[in-house]
């Protein structure tokens, strides 16, 4: 095992996925004293952290997922707000939006759900803790 460099923040609790083809490992939110928005990309191939947009909301156990190679998503964790929604980084734009579920399930408030790319256009989310319960 080769050590690396370190981030630009340190943190804890944060999401965290790999692109393939960009070979980048994406680092959203986390938790020092409090809850971060801060996010960072790693490059596999030249060995170096990039800053990259905030997310919106600080947001810690937050689950990452990366979908085609163009969009990062930040799913579930806690915010340190009430809202619940799911936030979309676009890799080519540096910028991150809120986004509604396309579907009639309302999404509860999850910290540490898993969730994944199933196909080009979906993402898997499952498990997690609300606020009441796992």
């Amino acid at each position: 095992m080769t050590q690396k460099n370190d981030m630009h923040q340190a943190r804890a609790h944060f999401g965290i996925t790999f692109d393939e083809k960009r070979k980048e490992v994406y680092v959203l939110g986390g938790f020092i004293r409090y809850s971060l928005n801060h996010c960072e990309k790693f490059n596999t191939l030249t060995g170096k952290w990039i800053v990259i947009a905030p997310m919106n909301n600080n947001n810690r156990n937050v689950s990452a997922c990366v979908l085609n190679s163009q969009f990062v998503f930040a799913i579930g964790g806690w915010k340190d707000c009430d809202k619940n929604e799911i936030e979309k980084y676009s890799i080519a734009l540096n910028s991150w939006e809120s986004i509604q579920i396309a579907s009639d399930l309302k999404l509860t408030l999850r910290a540490g759900c898993l969730s994944f790319s199933i196909n080009s256009s979906s993402i898997l989310i499952a498990g997690g803790h609300g606020k009441d319960h796992y």
